[in-house]
């Protein structure tokens, strides 16, 4: 979660902070363990959802399809999960020039992302190598692999797509935006606040989505705690009723 949120998102969507080569690549390596995409694929298909959202060329618009209760679940079906298999949600090689040239460009990250596969591979096989050396048995390898496998997969997965469903169809929406995005509190906490969805769309190029008092942003914490360390740094944070440049250029 956190190479999806804080890296995919974050770092590589929208900018919102700078990140040190290492603390780059790591985060790029990260999110490609949730078996999502390479970073440049992921970020890509993000920025095309901002430049359209709800709209009839968003990847995974939640309207309904079709009358009735039938239609609107089978518009949340649509944003969850089945747009992975709709035309709308293709990548042409011209959209990586056209939403992500700064990516592209990035010939350390291009590496990375070239070894997509591999990582998704390491981040099925380490858990289980792991649960083998701890546990000095078959089935201790093998819980470890399930958990931190596929079962991690599954659980990380299902997060982020609740985003782009229930975060778009339900909820409160403090902050005004051209789309239907809101915030829901119980998201929030497992996304490491990408459940703040409203605040996010309202000021997409900023480090921390939560932006009214109360909220939890484990994924802002992670990058205070990145800057810190000498990591990360030019953190972008919105303030509240101002105009915030988004920086993923969308």
């Amino acid at each position: 979660m956190l190479g999806v949120e804080v890296g995919l998102h974050r770092h590589f969507s929208h900018r919102a902070f700078e990140a040190k080569p290492p603390l780059r690549l790591t985060l790029a390596v990260l999110g490609a363990m949730a078996g999502q995409g390479s970073a440049l694929l992921w970020a890509t298909n993000h920025r095309k959802h901002h430049r359209f959202a709800d709209r009839e060329s968003d990847p995974h618009a939640p309207a309904p399809r079709g009358p009735g209760l039938a239609g609107r679940l089978r518009g949340l079906w649509h944003a969850h999960f089945a747009w992975h298999f709709r035309e709308v949600a293709g990548i042409e090689i011209r959209d990586f020039q056209r939403y992500s040239r700064d990516l592209v460009a990035d010939r350390r990250l291009m590496r990375v992302d070239r070894h997509f596969w591999s990582w998704v591979g390491l981040g099925l096989l380490a858990p289980a190598a792991a649960g083998f050396v701890l546990t000095g048995t078959l089935h201790g390898g093998t819980t470890a692999f399930l958990w931190g496998g596929p079962i991690r997969i599954l659980f990380v997965d299902n997060v982020v797509w609740a985003v782009n469903s229930i975060a778009h169809a339900f909820g409160r929406r403090p902050f005004a935006s051209r789309d239907r995005s809101t915030n829901v509190a119980w998201l929030a906490a497992l996304s490491l606040g990408g459940g703040w969805h409203n605040a996010h769309h309202a000021f997409p190029g900023s480090a921390r989505t939560a932006l009214v008092r109360g909220q939890i942003d484990p994924g802002y914490w992670c990058i205070r705690a990145f800057a810190a360390l000498g990591l990360a740094d030019a953190i972008q944070v919105a303030k509240p009723h101002a105009d915030q440049p988004d920086r993923s250029g969308t």
